[in-house]
């Protein structure tokens, strides 16, 4: 397959991800009686995973395809466990830590390859398939919404082809 047409989905199913994270897990979990604080909370941790990451490469950590793969295993694993980890406040910020340490890991090895291999011109039409994946998701998903589960299988099923496409 051309190397555009894997980034491209890699982005539009990445930012799908982040699509149904931002905008519709709130709900979900002020749905199953969280209150604003825990959610804050919960929210809070993947944004300080993002944060503290870079540090790691500081470190040693190097960008290889087999801490991509591995980033992408954490994503698919961390997705599934949010069925179990839904209703338990400290469940679900270390499995929202997870999410995050697999997000944080991916985007930049990809990053790195497509700034290497494809030009610039190319590098913003291949980018915005994440701006489509994310506003699809939007879009899509606010017609099923009926609870976490659908939420989550949402969730699940799309970091799965984040990893299949990358």
């Amino acid at each position: 397959m051309p190397i555009k047409f894997l980034l491209s989905g890699f982005y539009f199913f990445y930012f799908a991800i982040i699509g149904i994270y931002v905008i519709f897990m709130p709900k979900v979990l002020q749905g199953l009686g969280f209150s604003g604080v825990d959610i804050g909370i919960v929210f809070a941790t993947a944004p300080l995973v993002r944060f503290v990451t870079p540090f790691a490469f500081i470190k040693g950590l190097k960008l290889t395809p087999k801490i991509f793969n591995f980033s992408l295993l954490l994503l698919v694993l961390s997705s599934a466990l949010f069925f179990v980890a839904v209703r338990n406040l400290y469940a679900l910020i270390f499995v929202n830590i997870l999410l995050g340490m697999g997000l944080s890991l991916a985007l930049p090895f990809v990053e790195v390859i497509a700034l290497e291999i494809i030009t610039k011109e190319h590098y913003g039409k291949v980018r915005l398939y994440g701006s489509i994946g994310f506003i699809i998701v939007a879009l899509l998903l606010v017609r099923f919404l009926k609870g976490a589960d659908i939420a989550i299988s949402f969730l699940v099923v799309v970091c799965a082809l984040t990893a299949v496409v990358g």
